[in-house]
């Protein structure tokens, strides 16, 4: 198994944790009869998920300091997080339609962050493969710049998913303030 599969399977193993996961602490809380700490991870995963959103402020150039990959690393981290206390939060509970929308929309936002980072890192690693075999053949640079330029557009494209993954996430925030909103009023 290459290394970009085995990429594949590993984002799939950290979705799955973050379910696993979750199953497993919510069950935690019940056997330990603590379940009402689960209603304030609701709040806390949800602030998390929030702070996560400083990447894109830093990825627009809103925020200058700091190094994008850190930025990054930290946006995957907080909304893995989140997401995490959001899923204990909502539990095995079936009290309304919205909690769940919200959080099957969390999880594709989830989802699609993961599908992202590993096609656009499978682009990158076959741009730059393709980039090293050129080489080695002997081929001069502007050869080898107009033979990769098709991959290139491609890591370009790529790099652009986030016009995918934004939306799914507006949406999952969109779900989540109408069943904030909901639980305040009927609290």
């Amino acid at each position: 198994m290459g290394l970009i599969p085995r990429r594949g399977v590993l984002l799939f193993l950290l979705w799955a944790a973050l379910v696993v996961a979750a199953l497993a602490l919510d069950g935690l809380l019940h056997a330990l009869a603590l379940v009402w700490v689960g209603l304030w991870l609701g709040p806390i995963g949800t602030a998390l998920i929030v702070a996560s959103f400083v990447y894109s402020y830093r990825k627009r150039g809103w925020i200058e300091a700091g190094a994008p990959r850190a930025f990054l690393r930290a946006h995957e981290a907080l909304a893995w997080t989140g997401a995490l206390l959001v899923l204990v939060h909502a539990g095995v509970h079936f009290h309304a339609l919205l909690p769940w929308l919200a959080i099957v929309a969390m999880l594709v936002a989830v989802a699609s962050g993961l599908v992202g980072e590993f096609l656009l890192a499978t682009a990158r690693e076959r741009l730059g493969e393709r980039g090293r075999d050129l080489l080695a053949s002997g081929l001069g640079e502007a050869e080898i710049e107009k033979r990769l330029q098709s991959d290139s557009l491609v890591v370009r494209g790529m790099e652009t998913w986030r016009r995918v993954h934004l939306p799914i996430a507006v949406n999952f925030g969109a779900l989540a303030l109408l069943h904030i909103a909901t639980a305040l009023v009927f609290w």
